[in-house]
């Protein structure tokens, strides 16, 4: 998609209608891709489907890229920190319980303070 010659890239649109106090961080955005065999026609005509099968890849993926804005605090990431706490929390009390009670000490509270991050 152009506009006005330029290539139009929808995050950095998105980002300067915003402002510039929103920061958006690890967004991955994959879209499908299309394929369209025997084609032939006018640009016009060919330019319809691709624009439609794009668009709808991008609102699908969109979620993302609200789920990964800055001024949220990032959810996405704080999710994949809170499951690696939970594993953490468990895990180095129980690695720690096999050798002896310090170790039993230490772990839980390495645990606890990953949970707590």
């Amino acid at each position: 998609m152009s506009e006005g010659g330029a290539v139009f890239n929808p995050l950095k649109w998105l980002k300067n209608a915003a402002g510039t106090a929103i920061d958006i961080d690890e967004a991955p955005i994959r879209l499908k891709s299309l394929t369209i065999e025997d084609a032939y026609g006018n640009t016009s005509t060919l330019l319809v489907p691709i624009k439609k099968h794009y668009l709808s890849q991008v609102l699908r993926e969109a979620y993302k890229v609200l789920g990964s804005l800055e001024i949220l605090g990032n959810p996405v990431q704080l999710v994949n920190n809170l499951g690696s706490g939970v594993f953490d929390f468990f895990y180095e009390p129980a690695k720690g319980l096999v050798s002896s009670p310090q170790d039993f000490g230490r772990g839980l509270a390495r645990g606890t303070t990953s949970l707590l991050k």
